[in-house]
This record gives C-alpha cells, structure tokens and sequence, in this order.
C-alpha cells in the first residue's frame, strides 16, 4: 500500500474528503518527523515506539580498492512494534495466508 492507496482507505473509513485525509496524514507523519529530528521518543499504546538510535562507528574494508573506510556514527529513525501490534499482524496472516502469494 502506498501513500495515496492509505490516504483513500483512511478517507473512506472515516467519510472524510481525500483532501481532508491527505491533511491529516500529513499533519501527522510531520509532527513523527519533527519529534524524532529533536531526538524524543513517541510511544503509542498498542501500536509501537517510534525512537532514534545512534549507529556506532564502523570500520570497513573497501574490497574494490583494498582501502580501510570508516562510517561513521550516525542516527537512525527506529520503529519497534507493541506486543499488541505483533499478536494482531500474526493472526492477520493467519487469516489470510493464502490470500498473498510469496506471503509468509
């Protein structure tokens, strides 16, 4: 599902204009972005923690050119899923095992 087909299955759910639901979509992955850009963490009950993590320092050998490399340490967006979420997921594809083909 891309953002368009989400946007549209939001406006339908909730009787909202795609407009109206392309606002609030919008509204909300901003305010995910902004927090996470200030290094908060945003945990939502039953669904999961959105949070950053710092990458440490890696050393790497370029096999290409024989050189050593570093990367260097850096920040990554996370999102760790709630038991709640997972439990549903599971019983989801369960439920719909034969439904998607190359699916679980």
């Amino acid at each position: 599902m891309n953002k368009q087909e989400f946007v549209a299955a939001i406006a339908k759910k909730h009787a909202l204009s795609l407009a109206e639901a392309n606002r609030v979509c919008d509204q909300v992955f901003g305010e995910l972005t902004d927090q996470l850009e200030q290094g908060e963490e945003i945990k939502i009950r039953n669904f999961g923690t959105f949070c950053v993590r710092v990458h440490q320092t890696k050393s790497f050998q370029d096999f290409s050119t024989g050189q050593k490399k570093t990367l260097p340490a850096h920040p990554r967006p996370v999102f760790l899923a709630s038991d709640h979420l997972k439990d549903r997921v599971k019983k989801g594809a369960k439920d719909h095992a034969g439904d998607h083909p190359g699916n679980l």
